[in-house]
């Protein structure tokens, strides 16, 4: 049976979303909880995709500056686009890790 195109178009963001070599993340606006991490992003911060899911961005202290992220979902929630923000946060070994974050 042939795949319906909803079902082809959903298996092509997955694909693009796990195999990306950027970090990516995707988390709930309001609880800030991770639905999703791809492999880079466990990489990068030495958190395992168990550790991340259900867990929030403040919990994995991925936000050095809470402003930042306070900033960020003030823009998100008013429909305005957060893009090269620069941030700093620690892994789980206490290592520093400087990023750009890009969020719609």
């Amino acid at each position: 049976m042939p795949r319906r195109p909803t079902d082809r178009a959903e298996a092509l963001t997955t694909a693009l979303f796990d195999r990306n070599p950027l970090s990516l993340y995707l988390s709930d606006i309001k609880s800030g909880q991770l639905v999703d991490v791809n492999d880079s992003f466990t990489q990068l911060t030495g958190y395992s995709r168990d550790e991340c899911l259900g867990h929030s961005t403040v919990d994995l202290k991925l936000w050095l500056d809470p402003r930042q992220r306070i900033e960020a979902i003030r823009k998100l929630t008013h429909g305005q686009m957060v893009d090269q923000v620069e941030d700093r946060s620690h892994s789980p070994r206490r290592r520093s890790i400087s990023s750009l974050l890009a969020s719609e």
